[in-house]
C-alpha cells in the first residue's frame, strides 16, 4: 500500500513539473528535459534549469575550497608571501589550464616536462603543470595532510564560506556550513598503506573521461567500465548500448560493439577474488592492527 502511495505521489508531482515545464518552455522545453533525464539518470522534482543553478554553487565551493587549501599549504609549507599567493590567485582566474600531469607517469608526458618545464609558454599554447616534479606518493602523502589540515581547521572554512554570497540567506542571515566527510573525491576510496610501506587508493588509481576507453585492452577485469557500471548504471548503459546511432540502419548502439570487436569482455559481471582480508577474523593479529 505503501509502495502504491508512493508511485501516485511520484507520478502527481511528475505531471505537476511538466507542466511548468510546457508552460514555461513549450513542448520542446518538455521533450529537452525527457531527453536530458534518460541519459543521466537523475531523478528529482527540479527542473534542469534548476538543477544547473543548484550545481554552480556547488562548483563554485569546489573551487574556493581548493583555492583556499592550496593558498594554505603554499603559504604554511613552502613559504611563500602575499605577491606570490596572490600571483597563485591570479592564475586561478586566467584561462591557461592547471594540468595534473607529472613526469614519473614517464612516455610522451615525461619527455614534454623535461623539455618544457613545469610552465610552458608556446605560440598557441600556455599551460602549467605545478605536479610535474612529483612522485605519486608525493600527492597521496599531500592528499592525506590537506585531508588532515581542512579537518582541523573547520572553523576556518565555516567563516570563508560565510564570506561568500552563497554563505548567507536572502534575509542576510548565516547559512549553515556543512563540512564535507572527505575532500578527497570518492572515486578513488581511501588512501591506504600497503605491507610494503606504499600508499594507494582503495578505489580508483588515476581518472579521465568517463567513456575513455583507452587502454582498456591492457586492464584486467574488473575494468573501468566494470567499475562504472557499479558507480552509475545509467550511465554505463547508455555508453555501452545507445550512445551513437548507426547513419545507415538508425540503430543505437555504444562502446559495448567497439569491446566485442577488440574482444574485450564487458556485458557480464566479473567474479570478485576473495582474499583473507574478507575474514578478519582468521587474520594474525599483527596483520589485524595493520588493517585498523
Amino acid at each position: 500500500m505503501n509502495k502504491m502511495r508512493e508511485y501516485e505521489r511520484g507520478r502527481e508531482d511528475g505531471l505537476d513539473l511538466a507542466l511548468r515545464i510546457v508552460k514555461q518552455g513549450g513542448i520542446e522545453a518538455l521533450e529537452k528535459e525527457i531527453k536530458f533525464r534518460n541519459i543521466t539518470g537523475v531523478h528529482t522534482s527540479l527542473a534542469t534549469k534548476d538543477l544547473d543553478k543548484a550545481s554552480q554553487k556547488i562548483k563554485q565551493m569546489t573551487l574556493d575550497t581548493f583555492t583556499i587549501l592550496g593558498i594554505a599549504v603554499l603559504h604554511d609549507t613552502f613559504g611563500f608571501g602575499q605577491i606570490r599567493c596572490q600571483r597563485f590567485m591570479d592564475g586561478m582566474d586566467n584561462s591557461a589550464p592547471y594540468l595534473g600531469m607529472m613526469a614519473s607517469e614517464g612516455g610522451q608526458r615525461e619527455e614534454a616536462l623535461i623539455e618544457h618545464g613545469c610552465n610552458y609558454y608556446g605560440k598557441t599554447v600556455i599551460r602549467s603543470a605545478p605536479f610535474a616534479i612529483f612522485m605519486r606518493q608525493d600527492i597521496l602523502t599531500l592528499a592525506l595532510e590537506m585531508e588532515q589540515w581542512y579537518h582541523d581547521h573547520l572553523e576556518y572554512f565555516e567563516k570563508k564560506f560565510h564570506e561568500q554570497p552563497y554563505g548567507r540567506n536572502k534575509d542576510g542571515s548565516l547559512k549553515e556550513y556543512v563540512p564535507v566527510d572527505s575532500i578527497i573525491p570518492i572515486i578513488y576510496g581511501e588512501i591506504q598503506e600497503d605491507d610494503l610501506g606504499i600508499l594507494r587508493t582503495t578505489g580508483a588509481q588515476r581518472t579521465g573521461c568517463e567513456m575513455c576507453g583507452f587502454g582498456i585492452h591492457l586492464e584486467k577485469r574488473p575494468h573501468r567500465f566494470d567499475r562504472l557500471r557499479e558507480r552509475n548504471p545509467k550511465a554505463w548503459e547508455f555508453w555501452m548500448y545507445r550512445c551513437c546511432t548507426d547513419p545507415k540502419t538508425g540503430e543505437k548502439y555504444g562502446w559495448g560493439r567497439v569491446l566485442d570487436y577488440i574482444g574485450v569482455e564487458w556485458e557480464d559481471i566479473p567474479p570478485v577474488q576473495m582474499t583473507i582480508f574478507d575474514y578478519p577474523e582468521l587474520l594474525p593479529e599483527e596483520k589485524q592492527a595493520w588493517r585498523r
